[in-house]
């Protein structure tokens, strides 16, 4: 992938509590990949449990944010960074340990060769989904189409990848975890070009105990139906 050498990319781990994962997530992520050095940044979002310290025994590179803000808010943090920092692309992963680092490469690619400006891992795809998330995810997914008018499988995945002119154009302003919508709802208001790649999601007790519920869903709903009556 010559296209790749002369890129600088940035991956955003936003995290709440992870005292019992993070580490292992960070470690797990590759420090270079398609002959490209990936920079790794974790927003550590308020937690008031030993996440902080994980990461400065593992020599992260982190931001704390004082109080608990939401994933909007750690995911704003980390693009505010990537413009600052002038990266050309930038990788969102999540810090429960559900993502694995081994589908960036085809995350990456289609950024990479210019073919889009956002791409968003899809779980639906793949095997091994729970029923419930299936059901979950869905509805989330058809919220996102009502109120922003373009159709994803997964609009609530938290691996994705944004080019330079999205880095550039997209700003986060809500705070909690109908950023995930959001995206798209500005992907579509800019113009910008959406690619879905499947990936492996990795369920366990703990990921599924941090991952979205029907509370969460309804949540999301309620924004975005508010945030739409705004515009």
């Amino acid at each position: 992938m010559d296209s790749l050498k002369n890129m600088n990319g940035l991956i955003v781990v936003p995290a709440f509590n992870e005292e019992k994962v993070i580490a292992s997530v960070v470690k797990k992520i590759p420090k270079k990949i398609l002959n490209l050095e990936l920079d790794i940044l974790v927003v550590n979002d308020g937690s008031v449990d030993g996440t902080a310290r994980v990461l400065r025994q593992i020599g992260a590179n982190f931001i704390t944010h004082p109080i608990n803000r939401g994933l909007g808010a750690a995911l704003g943090t980390g693009f505010e960074y990537a413009r600052i920092h002038d990266y050309d692309f930038l990788v969102t992963l999540d810090g429960d340990g559900q993502h694995d680092p081994t589908d960036l490469p085809n995350l990456i690619k289609p950024i990479a060769l210019g073919k889009a400006d956002f791409v968003v891992g899809t779980r639906i795809r793949k095997k091994g989904m729970p029923q419930t998330r299936k059901v979950l995810t869905y509805l989330a997914s058809l919220a996102t189409y009502l109120f922003t008018g373009v159709w994803t499988t997964d609009s609530q995945s938290g691996f994705r990848v944004f080019s330079r002119l999205a880095i550039s154009q997209i700003f986060v302003k809500v705070d909690r975890m109908e950023v995930s919508s959001d995206f798209f709802r500005q992907a579509k208001e800019k113009k910008l070009r959406i690619k879905e790649v499947s990936i492996k999601a990795i369920y366990t007790q703990y990921s599924l105990k941090k991952g979205q519920n029907v509370w969460n869903s309804l949540n999301i709903l309620a924004k975005l139906t508010l945030q739409k009556l705004i515009d």
